[in-house]
C-alpha cells in the first residue's frame, strides 16, 4: 500500500485536507479529474491519466425545477471551484446550526456554533480574511487577520436613500488588504472571480502551493473516478479511476471523498455493488435526498443619482439585518450579499442635441446599481439528486437535480421587496425592477448530509460515513441546512475539524 489516505478531488477541502494530513507525515494521493487549471506553482505528480477535456464539463448536471431546466457548469481541476468565485467569507450564525430547535423548521446540526468557533479562527488565519464585526452575526471574540475594506460609495448612498431598513456594511472577504502569506495586497481591479494577482485566496495559492515542500503529498491529474470498491466487511478497498493507458486501481487505508456537491452524491449513488446494494453509504436512503442550493435574485435599483461605478472591487459590502429574524419559521433568512455598481450604460436621448444630451446622459448613466440578495433553502422532499439513463463520456450516469422553490423562501425574497417598494413610493429610490429568483446561486449543499444516527443521515458531525469507517466525505453537501451564507468559509472549518478523526483513523 504506496498511500495512507486518498482523497478524491482536488478541490478547496480535498487539497486542504491532504495539506493537513501532509504535514502530520502521512502519505497522501490526490486523485482529480481536471488538469493543473493554470497551476502557476510546481505540483509533485503522481502522474497524469492524460484524459483530456474541458475545465468546464456540462454534460454532468441537469437541472429541473419550478424555475425551468438548465445545464450546470461544474469546475474540473486542481483547486476546483475555489478558483473562480467573488471573495466572500462567512461565519456561519449560531442559530444556523439549531434551526429545528429554535424555529421548527429545517433540521439541527449535530454540531454547535461553538463546536466549530475554534476551526473558524483556524479557517480566517489561513485564508486571511479582511473584515469587521457584522451587525445581526455573533462575534467569534477575534479579528479577522486583516481589517476591514470600507464600502464602496454606491454602498453609502443605497444606505442614506433608505433611511436605515437596510444598512450596508463591510462584508468579510477573502482578498487581501494587505500583503499576506506570500500573497500581495488587492489593487481593485474588478476581475475578482479569477485575480490576477492571487490577493484573493485560493487552493492553488495556499495549501496546494505549500504541498509541494512536504513531499509526501502526490497529486494524480486528468484520472477520472470510475468506481469506489467495498469490501465484505463494509470498509472501502479501493477505487478505480482511468488514464490514457486504461484503467488503474488504487488502494490506501482510508480514504476522503471531497468532489463537489453534486459530484459526491452522483459517484456514490453510481457505486452500487453487492456490498453496497443502494451505493456507497447509503443504507439510510439520503445520499442525493435533501439537496439545496442558494436562491439568488439579482434585482436593478435605480437610485437617482449617479454613484459613479466601475471603480474598486467589484464587491465590498452587505447587509445582514435579516440572516436572522423573528419569523424564521415561516420565511426564510436572506443575506443581501452585494451592491455592485457597474460602469454606467450611456443612454442616449435621440430629441436631445450638444450639451442638452450630453448632460441628460450623464444625469441618467450610473445611478442604477445590483442588489444581489441569497436565500437559505429548508432540505425538502421534492429536491433531490437522482441518476439519469444517459451517461458520460466515461460511462457515469449523468445527474439530474430535481429542484423546488418554496414559498418559505418566496416569503424571504418578499420581505425585500416590500421595503423597496416603499422606499419607490416614498421618492427614495427612483425604481426597482423585481426579477424572478434564479436557481440555486451554484452553492451545491445537503445531498450527503451528517447527523447523529445512521437512520437519519449519511455521516456524523466529522463526515465519517456510518457504513464504512474508512471513508470520510468533505465539503458543503454535509450540510443539514444550507443558511443564507456562502459556504466556503464554513467547509473550510468542518474539513480542519476531520482532520484529527481522519488522522486517529489512520492510526487504528
Amino acid at each position: 500500500m504506496d498511500y495512507e489516505a486518498i482523497v478524491i478531488g482536488g478541490g478547496t477541502t480535498g487539497s486542504l485536507i491532504a495539506h493537513e494530513l501532509g504535514k502530520l507525515g502521512r502519505k497522501v494521493l490526490v486523485v482529480e479529474a481536471g488538469g493543473k487549471a493554470q497551476m502557476k506553482w510546481p505540483v509533485n505528480l503522481a502522474g497524469d491519466g492524460e484524459i483530456e477535456g474541458p475545465a468546464h464539463f456540462r454534460e454532468s448536471f441537469r437541472m429541473e425545477s419550478d424555475l425551468g431546466t438548465q445545464y450546470h457548469l461544474a469546475v474540473r481541476g486542481l483547486g476546483g471551484a475555489g478558483q473562480i468565485y467573488a471573495g466572500w467569507t462567512y461565519r456561519f450564525h449560531p442559530k444556523d446550526f439549531r434551526l429545528k430547535s429554535t424555529y421548527g423548521v429545517g433540521e439541527d446540526w449535530p454540531l454547535a456554533f461553538e463546536d466549530l468557533k475554534p476551526f473558524y479562527l483556524e479557517a480566517e488565519k489561513l485564508i486571511g480574511i479582511a473584515g469587521e464585526q457584522a451587525p445581526n452575526i455573533p462575534s467569534t471574540e477575534a479579528p479577522y487577520p486583516m481589517p476591514a475594506y470600507a464600502i464602496d460609495y454606491a454602498s453609502q448612498v443605497f444606505n442614506r436613500k433608505l433611511n436605515g431598513e437596510l444598512v450596508f456594511t463591510p462584508a468579510p472577504q477573502s482578498r487581501n488588504k494587505e500583503p499576506y502569506d506570500g500573497r500581495p495586497a488587492c489593487r481593485g481591479y474588478r476581475m475578482c472571480w479569477e485575480c490576477p494577482l492571487e490577493a484573493k485566496w485560493t487552493p492553488q495559492n495556499t495549501v496546494i502551493r505549500k504541498s509541494y515542500e512536504l513531499k509526501n503529498v502526490e497529486y494524480l491529474i486528468r484520472s477520472p473516478i470510475v468506481f469506489i470498491e467495498v469490501d465484505s466487511d463494509g470498509s472501502i478497498d479501493g477505487i478505480r479511476c482511468l488514464s490514457s493507458g486504461g484503467e488503474q486501481r488504487l488502494k490506501a487505508k482510508v480514504f476522503v471523498l471531497a468532489c463537489n456537491g453534486i459530484e459526491t452524491p452522483r459517484l456514490m449513488l453510481h457505486c452500487s455493488q453487492p456490498n453496497a446494494p443502494a451505493g456507497l453509504a447509503n443504507s439510510s436512503k439520503l445520499v442525493g435526498r435533501n439537496y439545496m442550493g442558494h436562491p439568488h435574485v439579482d434585482w436593478l435599483v435605480d437610485l437617482g443619482e449617479n454613484v459613479y461605478g466601475g471603480r474598486g472591487p467589484l464587491h465590498s459590502s452587505h447587509c445582514t439585518r435579516f440572516v436572522d429574524h423573528p419569523d424564521r419559521a415561516k420565511s426564510s433568512a436572506t443575506n443581501l450579499h452585494y451592491i455592485q455598481a457597474m460602469l454606467p450604460e450611456i443612454n442616449i436621448n435621440p430629441d436631445l442635441w450638444g450639451a442638452a444630451m450630453i448632460r441628460a446622459a450623464q444625469a441618467d448613466s450610473g445611478q442604477v446599481v445590483h442588489l444581489g440578495i441569497e436565500s437559505e433553502m429548508l432540505p425538502d422532499e421534492r429536491s433531490f439528486i437522482s441518476l439519469d439513463s444517459d451517461v458520460d463520456r466515461f460511462g457515469i450516469p449523468i445527474v439530474r437535480v430535481h429542484y423546488f422553490l418554496t414559498d418559505y423562501v418566496r416569503r424571504g425574497f418578499e420581505r425585500i421587496a416590500g421595503i423597496l417598494r416603499e422606499a419607490e413610493r416614498r421618492g427614495d429610490i427612483k425604481g426597482f425592477e423585481q426579477r424572478p429568483p434564479e436557481h440555486d446561486g451554484g452553492h451545491w449543499m445537503g445531498a450527503t448530509r451528517m447527523g447523529t444516527s445512521r437512520e437519519t443521515s449519511v455521516t456524523d458531525s466529522f463526515g465519517r460515513t456510518w457504513d464504512h469507517p474508512n471513508l470520510f466525505i468533505a465539503g458543503a453537501s454535509l450540510y443539514p441546512t444550507s443558511t443564507p451564507f456562502n459556504p466556503l468559509e464554513t467547509s473550510v472549518a468542518l474539513a480542519l475539524r476531520a482532520v484529527p478523526e481522519i488522522e486517529a483513523s489512520l492510526k487504528d
